[in-house]
């Protein structure tokens, strides 16, 4: 409440609330606001919605995903020993990597994975002029020639997104939520960004659980960047949608046990499930 009653200070926005609501119009932002308060004041509204994890049901939550993610973390230490351990033994460099992404009310923070990419890999892209070309076509790379043996298996299984449980711990993310994206693509979907940069990014969510297969159908494309951007990219942000206007604490339980059941290759069907992708469905339709 703090953090938001400091961006409404400071973006010199005026507030009504009704009901469940709350509807912030953002004026001309303050010269000292930060770059994720400008980013907010460049999106000019942001509507709020009451759901079950409000309240209580919020703070439960943020207690489990700490919980959770400290047990997660001395569980899967042995785990990620090993995985370290190989990360060095296939390749020199570091065993992480950290990337900028966009949190809950528009702030960046560095998600943290395990490094799948040679060390250099954009000083490679610069050299490579047949790589640079198709890069500049699709700005994706499918079967990039970067990505190390490890790296393949890591990204094939999702464990390179294992130390995003750091990030878990440091409250820039939950467990279930919309998956953080690249400050690109928050900008360029902006007004749907509105509605999800409410809530904290997770490592997981309905999206991630339906595109599993997002790199095969991507490798499968002439134009890798254009088929995201028009196809998949909006049908994951219309299902991050529908959580968000469903969440509750039962339904990220069962995107967990979906999840963990996706990527060891079991299908365990959801009413539930099935009933948001009905829902983002009719939100795709409506963008």
């Amino acid at each position: 409440m703090i953090t938001f009653l400091r961006i409404v200070h400071l973006l010199s926005a005026t507030v009504w609330v009704g009901g469940s609501t709350v509807l912030v119009v953002v004026g001309v932002p303050a010269i000292r606001a930060t770059e994720g308060e400008a980013r907010v004041a460049a999106m000019l509204l942001l509507t709020l919605r009451g759901t079950p994890l409000a309240g209580w049901g919020r703070r439960l939550k943020d207690a489990l995903d700490v919980t959770v993610a400290l047990v997660g973390v001395i569980l899967c230490l042995p785990l990620m020993a090993i995985i370290s351990l190989l990360i060095v033994l296939d390749s020199r460099g570091p065993v992480f990597y950290r990337q900028q992404r966009i949190g809950k009310a528009a702030v960046p923070f560095y998600a943290w994975k395990f490094r799948t990419m040679v060390v250099g890999a954009d000083q490679r892209l610069a050299r490579d002029r047949r790589l640079r070309e198709r890069f500049a076509a699709t700005y994706k790379l499918v079967d990039d020639p970067r990505v190390t043996r490890m790296g393949r298996w890591l990204r094939r299984t999702s464990l390179d997104e294992l130390p995003q449980l750091i990030n878990v711990l440091r409250g820039e993310m939950s467990f279930v939520g919309p998956r953080p994206e690249v400050p690109r693509y928050v900008d360029m979907f902006a007004e749907t960004y509105r509605e999800l940069l409410a809530v904290r990014p997770g490592i997981t969510d309905p999206a991630s659980v339906a595109f599993r297969d997002e790199e095969a159908l991507l490798g499968r494309s002439s134009n890798a960047e254009e088929l995201y951007v028009h196809e998949i990219l909006p049908r994951k942000l219309a299902l991050s949608r529908a959580y968000v206007r469903q969440r509750s604490l039962g339904l990220d339980v069962r995107l967990i046990a979906r999840t963990v059941a996706a990527i060891l290759g079991w299908h365990a069907p959801s009413a539930q499930m099935e009933q948001m992708e009905s829902a983002a469905a009719v939100l795709e339709g409506q963008r």
